[in-house]
């Protein structure tokens, strides 16, 4: 009766030895370095990175100088980039997330020529193949924020086509294939940032209304499918970042409040509610 069981936990053990293997080919880099890793294949601002599955990350899109490029590439687990199949559309600041099924989304942006655009494409890393969503998004934008809920959705919220910022929020569901309006934030938002937080909720943050920055934040909860006021930053702040941490709070660091660039800080607790600025 011990021998099944002996065998099964050798092949455990070669199973770990081959992911730890994989794993094991990650380039090391020593702490507090920076390290040159290679060069991409095309020169690109604007574009969009996510982490797959597998470990490798998939850029997309972005300008090259002289105009938005359909390209994409994977940077390898052994430091190398390697080419992907190029994109349906050309884009640059548009939206990339990972969908729970290891495919990724790319959404919007600014297309060939400066145009804002609705087209969303879906990435399959298994084939090295995209798909196009057959209607794309609602609203043509570009430099909007989405974010990946509990159930598989993908939220996107605010952004701007040219210089008209954009209130709209809408929603990809990946077992329809389609994107559907899902509400309209507060005030419109260019230049915002979005984080999840441990309920699952997501906290929209800041931009700017197309004239000044806004201190002014507005929360989706995928429960109800609403979008509703959520208390204001301390500060306006326009081109920051929010960022979940381990704990269930977002930190909002950096941005611009109008007048002059910001290196404050502040936190978001959903446990109390209240932002407080950080240390």
């Amino acid at each position: 009766m011990k021998r099944p069981a002996a065998a099964l936990l050798g092949c455990i053990a070669v199973l770990l030895l081959i992911v730890v293997a994989g794993v094991a080919t990650i380039p090391t880099v020593p702490t507090g370095t920076w390290q040159p890793m290679g060069s991409m294949a095309v020169a690109r601002s604007g574009a969009a990175a996510v982490l797959l599955q597998d470990h490798r990350i998939l850029i997309t899109g972005g300008h090259n100088g002289t105009d938005a490029v359909n390209t994409a590439e994977v940077f390898n687990t052994d430091g190398s980039f390697a080419n992907a199949s190029a994109m349906a559309t050309p884009r640059s600041g548009h939206v990339s997330v990972v969908l729970m099924d290891g495919r990724a989304l790319v959404a919007g942006g600014v297309t060939a020529g400066g145009g804002a655009t609705n087209s969303a494409e879906i990435y399959d890393p298994t084939s090295d193949s995209w798909t196009t969503v057959a209607e794309g998004m609602v609203e043509a934008r570009s430099k909007a924020t989405a974010s990946l809920l509990k159930d598989g959705r993908v939220l996107i919220a605010g952004g701007q086509n040219g210089n008209t910022p954009s209130s709209a929020v809408e929603i990809f569901d990946p077992s329809t294939g389609q994107f559907s309006f899902a509400g309209s934030l507060s005030s419109p938002r260019m230049g915002l940032a979005s984080a999840s937080l441990g309920d699952g909720r997501v906290l929209i943050t800041g931009g700017s209304n197309g004239s000044v920055p806004v201190a002014t934040s507005d929360v989706f909860d995928p429960t109800t499918n609403a979008v509703s006021a959520g208390p204001a930053m301390t500060s306006p702040r326009v081109g920051h970042s929010a960022t979940s941490l381990l704990d269930g709070r977002v930190l909002v660091a950096g941005g611009n409040n109008g007048s002059a660039d910001l290196g404050s800080a502040e936190v978001f607790d959903p446990a109390t509610g209240v932002p407080a600025i950080g240390p």
